[in-house]
């Protein structure tokens, strides 16, 4: 789940897709594509230069890569709409990327998501593929969907698995708290009742909203067709939906768990923090909204996600 290492390796020849994602158990690379890197034309390859944010999973891949703006000499390469060119490039072996230590956060710490740096690395031409070309080299219902799409139904399935655990660590400890200010266990409270039961609303509803949307968008890849603008905007709808209503769920039941969801010792404080950074994704905040509402309308989205 949100792991692209499959379809990214759709994009590269078959030798070529051997030596990156076939060499090692585990062919799992992890990167940035936004464009921060500098990557200029020499003949066999490009020479890469960049600094890249939240490279989750760099720790544990086996592959680092970046997407690059791509520069003839000093010139910038132009596509035939007047676009920069912009190339995703594979640094093989990872050894040669630098992992800077920046993951310093409140929530979500496990993902390691540091920066990673290169500095005049020679990248082979059949290590990069066009970011701005969508079609793959391997056709298939999954190559199809927009990478974007597929990485964000990953994101948010984040924020609905923390929402789960802590409503279900929260209807453990109803039946058996009994807080200082009453002699009844919070579970015989009326309000509780009310509230583990709009928590459960949140987190269902949000869920059901994303399945209903992918299921129709895999509907239309599975028949060979390509998934339409505003399927798009209303996964990109489902997607922020379904986080941020996960993210309100699981601080509904943190809020009623009282003091105990303070301690480092209850799991409620981690899933708080947790389910706010994952609303923090560029893809999952707020106004993400904004996009889809102006897709409605019938208004160009002015979204870099669509």
């Amino acid at each position: 789940m949100g792991i692209n290492s499959f379809r990214q390796s759709a994009q590269f020849a078959p030798e070529v897709r051997r030596t990156l994602f076939h060499s090692d158990p585990i062919g799992v690379s992890a990167g940035s594509a936004n464009p921060r890197g500098r990557a200029v034309a020499v003949p066999g390859g490009y020479r890469v230069t960049g600094h890249w944010f939240f490279a989750s999973g760099c720790m544990h891949s086996f592959l680092l890569h970046g997407a690059c703006k791509v520069f003839d000499g000093d010139v910038p390469r132009r596509r035939p709409n007047g676009d920069q060119d912009v190339r995703i490039a594979y640094f093989h072996p990872k050894s040669q990327v630098r992992i800077i230590d920046t993951w310093n956060v409140s929530g979500m710490r496990g993902t390691g998501s540091h920066d990673i740096e290169v500095e005049d690395l020679f990248v082979p031409e059949e290590h990069t593929f066009s970011a701005l070309d969508r079609r793959a080299r391997v056709t298939g219902p999954m190559n199809r969907m927009h990478g974007f799409d597929l990485a964000g139904c990953g994101f948010c399935c984040v924020g609905l698995g923390v929402a789960r655990a802590a409503v279900d660590e929260f209807v453990e400890l109803a039946q058996v708290k009994v807080p200082r200010s009453s002699s009844e266990l919070l579970r015989d409270r009326p309000l509780v009742q009310a509230r583990i039961g709009e928590a459960e609303a949140l987190l269902r509803s949000g869920r059901a909203l994303l399945f209903d949307t992918v299921q129709a968008m895999w509907q239309t890849v599975v028949a060979g067709e390509f998934v339409t603008e505003r399927q798009r905007s209303d996964l990109r709808m489902a997607m922020t939906h379904a986080a941020q209503s996960a993210a309100q769920a699981t601080h509904m039941v943190c809020a009623t768990a009282g003091t105990t969801s303070i301690f480092n010792s209850s799991p409620l404080e981690r899933y708080a923090r947790d389910a706010e950074v994952v609303t923090r994704h560029n893809q999952l905040q707020f106004v993400n909204y904004e996009a889809v509402g102006r897709t409605m309308l019938g208004l160009e989205s002015n979204s870099p996600l669509f």
